[in-house]
């Protein structure tokens, strides 16, 4: 990076992009930036830019938020709906709770608010249930290696023949290591 001094005697910072010619832009870079404006140095970039569309992946999540992001990341409990189910219920007790402190037609205007409360907390609980449901059908990695064990042993106390049993042994071992290894 080239640089020369400025009014103020403060180095002035070289674009580091090249032209269509191959030779270095050489124009001065735009202040916390390696590229000149005609290079994309006074383009938009992280939350500001137009293209940004859910930072899941950007350099440019701000630290805060990139802090609050990983810890919602790894919480192992994020998509489950209790919370929010007890939430209902709490609100839908309340409001039972006025309707038997009052009488006649207060009683009555407040059971309208209690109809979307059991209808959101039904959705809610079917939700829980489909993903408690889901959960149940996935194989965890330690029954897998133990799935994997129990085929393997069974093979080798049925399979007489060596060089079958070393070609199965080997498939298994295939099957039981992480896909970056296929």
């Amino acid at each position: 990076m080239s640089t020369t001094s400025g009014n103020g005697g403060d180095p002035i910072r070289r674009c580091q992009a090249r032209r269509k010619t191959g030779e270095p832009c050489r124009g001065p870079a735009v202040r916390g930036r390696n590229v000149c404006r005609m290079h994309g140095g006074s383009s938009l970039s992280g939350v500001a830019s137009p293209a940004w569309r859910h930072g899941r992946y950007s350099r440019y999540l701000p630290g805060g938020l990139r802090r609050r992001y990983e810890r919602a990341a790894a919480d192992q409990e994020l998509l489950a709906l209790r919370d929010e189910i007890a939430l209902v219920d709490a609100r839908s007790q309340e409001l039972l709770g006025r309707i038997a402190a009052a009488e006649g037609d207060a009683a009555e205007a407040l059971w309208p608010s209690v109809w979307p409360l059991v209808d959101r907390r039904r959705q809610l609980a079917e939700a829980e249930s489909r993903r408690q449901t889901q959960l149940q059908l996935v194989l965890t990695l330690e029954q897998a290696r133990h799935l994997v064990l129990a085929i393997t042993e069974s093979v080798k106390r049925h399979v007489q023949d060596e060089g079958t049993l070393r070609r199965i042994s080997a498939d298994l071992a295939r099957l039981a290591a992480p896909e970056a290894e296929h």
